[in-house]
């Protein structure tokens, strides 16, 4: 296990700036997910990391070893670094066996061939592909090729394990499946590990920290909670899968912490959250919104209902206030003892000011 060091890392192709001024450090034994939409850097970062391209600019390092250096053009083969890779196609040998393709980059390293097989053995046992040891890969479903890919790049003990989108290709159960098995190798494992995303709810679940990326740049840095819960800019609020952005007009700092908003609401929105910057939108999402028991409570609308939609254990709601329009979802047992909101009938709704994140400009 090492540490990642990237320093001011720029990757440019062309006139096309992929990588802007990235600074970022992988703690020894951290998952850390890169986030972010097609076209932001997040692959290229992991691909400067692995050696599969070169930082114009900036210096990464794996350990205490400098890997590349942009300035001076310095690079370390990606076979030198003792780095494992898991890809988003598999990349496994089809006319191989699970056992052969898992021991392949032993016996690349010299290690005898028994050796290889009894550490494979228990790397594959690890994954929980045992009986499946001497089946051809060919015969296996997706999260199991996948399970052994994960197998294959963990059996080296490497530094560091670089992921790239690893689960793209699996459908959602399978999804949730191998994202488990990824969380329980890593914990006990300890490996370093880089993670490519594009699915936040894979990142919250999976990683100590997330990178969220755009434009090729570090938006904001932190745990999955913090950037569920505070997203620092429309952007990121957007991309976390909040709903409901409101623009601020101009705002007020409330005594003892938080902000008094105007927005197109009616009324000013109480946050609690104290952002250091003048807010210039809101969020909330819309699981947070819920009926108003009691009008004279903070945050109180009256809104219209323009779509009630039931999804099973929730009803969704399309409300509008004064011409606004704002996503509620509300879990069917809150229904229960109500009067079911009707489109075109009139509900008071709340959102509590815990709940509605301030949010700066880009």
């Amino acid at each position: 296990m090492s540490t990642v060091a990237i320093d001011g890392l720029e990757k440019r192709f062309g006139e096309f700036t992929a990588i802007r001024q990235l600074d970022l450090t992988v703690e020894q034994g951290e998952l850390v997910s890169l986030l972010g939409p097609s076209g932001c850097g997040k692959t290229t970062t992991l691909r400067c990391v692995a050696g599969l391209e070169h930082p114009t600019a900036g210096t990464i390092s794996i350990g205490a070893r400098l890997v590349a250096h942009g300035g001076r053009g310095r690079t370390v083969p990606p076979e030198k670094r003792d780095l494992g890779m898991v890809f988003q196609s598999y990349a496994l040998w089809p006319h191989m066996t699970v056992a052969g393709n898992v021991a392949y980059p032993l016996r690349r390293a010299g290690v005898r061939r028994s050796e290889a097989r009894r550490r494979a053995a228990e790397m594959v046992e690890l994954v929980g592909l045992a009986a499946k040891l001497d089946s051809p890969v060919s015969q296996l479903s997706g999260g199991q090729q996948q399970r052994v890919s994960l197998a294959r790049a963990l059996v080296k003990s490497p530094q560091v394990l670089l992921c790239d989108e690893p689960l793209s290709n699996l459908d959602a159960s399978l999804r949730r499946q191998v994202r488990n098995e990824i969380r329980r190798l890593h914990d006990e494992t300890g490996t370093t590990c880089v993670y490519v995303t594009h699915d936040q709810e894979e990142a919250v679940a999976l990683s100590d920290r997330i990178v969220v990326m755009q434009d090729g740049e570090a938006t904001q840095i932190g745990s999955p909670r913090d950037i569920f819960s505070r997203p620092r800019t429309e952007f990121i609020a957007r991309f976390v899968g909040i709903e409901n952005v409101l623009p601020v007009a101009d705002t007020a700092i409330r005594a003892g912490g938080g902000h008094e908003l105007g927005t197109a609401l009616g009324s000013r929105l109480v946050s609690a959250q104290t952002l250091d910057e003048s807010p210039v939108a809101c969020a909330f999402r819309s699981e947070d919104v819920v009926i108003a028991d009691d009008v004279a409570e903070l945050n109180v609308f009256r809104a219209t209902v323009l779509n009630s939609t039931f999804v099973g254990t929730y009803t969704e709601l399309l409300l509008q206030v004064d011409g606004t329009t704002v996503g509620c979802r509300l879990p069917e047992r809150d229904l229960q003892g109500r009067a079911r909101p009707e489109v075109g009938g009139q509900v008071a709704f709340r959102v509590a000011p815990e709940n509605v994140v301030p949010l700066a400009s880009a």
